[in-house]
């Protein structure tokens, strides 16, 4: 179990035992003076050895348990320490190894995405279908990353737009009966994409 202490903990405890241990040697002192030199301040250097070895029998357990107290205060944040310093870190790396896995998703796409253009010139019906699968592969990888929402007007636009060029070839004429308009909401599309997901790797 983790137990968290903060450096306002620690003050409290610290002021804690100077607080017991000033109140134990203040009654250690009283109580000897009262019952073993009747109240009176004596002058013999023996009685005063007497009180020396009288105060270190009765301080120093205390002290022992005070200091057993706070090495074992010490180790639980140490612990504490070590343990946020690799959650942190085990967050980091996670955080570079999903925007190492964007980048790598994203760079497959832009690729795939010339393709597609490219096969829309080429007037290649079946490698543009095959092009259209794996971009919409890479969306789909995208959107459980978070780097889009699935509800994102640009991704919906562009499955109509691609749908609809799909729908456009014409088997005679052997080509993509399209105009410009879909045209420039691909290039539309492309723009916005990279522009997402180098901010997203950025953040």
């Amino acid at each position: 179990m983790k137990l968290d202490f903060t450096n306002k903990d620690l003050h409290s405890l610290k002021n804690i035992l100077i607080t017991v241990i000033s109140i134990s040697l203040i009654l250690t002192i009283i109580i000897y003076l009262y019952y073993f030199n009747n109240g009176k301040v004596s002058t013999d250097s023996k009685d005063w050895g007497n009180l020396g070895d009288y105060i270190s029998g009765i301080l120093n357990p205390i002290i022992g348990i005070f200091n057993l107290i706070i090495l074992v205060y010490i180790a639980i944040i140490a612990n504490n320490f070590n343990s946020n310093l690799h959650n942190q870190s085990e967050k980091v790396q996670k955080g570079l190894a999903k925007k190492q896995i964007i980048f790598e998703i994203s760079k497959s796409f832009i690729i795939d995405f010339e393709k597609l253009l490219i096969t829309i010139l080429e007037k290649d019906n079946n490698e543009y279908r095959k092009m259209c699968y794996k971009i919409d592969g890479h969306i789909t990888s995208l959107i459980e990353l978070k780097v889009f929402d699935s509800k994102n007007e640009y991704i919906e636009n562009l499955s109509k737009v691609c749908n609809l060029i799909g729908e456009s070839y014409n088997p005679q004429q052997k080509k993509f009966i399209i105009d410009n308009t879909q045209i420039n909401e691909l290039s539309a599309f492309r723009k916005y994409f990279i522009s997402t997901v180098f901010n997203n790797i950025d953040e």
